[in-house]
């Protein structure tokens, strides 16, 4: 049998498909996992950003963040070092490649600091952190830690 162009043909377009078709499945798989968004509408938190940005800086906080499997310890303060003055706090806790287990938890002040439970298992997690001051801006940070 003679080798020709059809053979050809055949053998590229088996391994093309071969390889479209893993792409498509990963990509299907990883689509359903994690969204890729972390805001619901990016144009429009992209409108916004460098005005809050300029607020949050003008504020000079700075966040101390503690977490581990059972707990999260969250400590805002000042340029100073004093305890910031935050109107509300709410802490969103995750995992890196999912949004399907995100937590949103509402911490309790606890002296200079905000604590809250959290179970969380091994692995990457981000932290989200939104926190207003007494004159409603926003202060929003986001961590990457890893839990042992």
């Amino acid at each position: 049998m003679k080798f020709s162009g059809w053979h050809f043909f055949l053998i590229m377009s088996g391994a093309f498909g071969i390889v479209i078709s893993a792409n498509l499945t990963l990509a299907y798989f990883a689509r359903g996992s994690f969204p890729g968004l972390d805001v619901p509408n990016p144009y429009i938190a992209s409108q916004q950003f460098d005005t809050r940005r300029k607020a949050q800086e003008a504020l000079g906080w700075e966040s101390q963040l503690i977490v581990d499997h059972s707990m999260v310890t969250l400590r805002v303060t000042e340029e100073d070092g004093s305890p910031a003055e935050l109107h509300s706090v709410t802490i969103r806790v995750g995992s890196a490649t999912t949004s399907r287990d995100d937590q949103v938890i509402v911490p309790r002040r606890q002296g200079d600091r905000f604590v809250a439970p959290v179970k969380l298992e091994s692995g990457n997690k981000v932290i989200f952190i939104d926190a207003v001051a007494e004159d409603g801006t926003l202060f929003s940070e986001r961590h990457s830690v890893v839990v042992q």
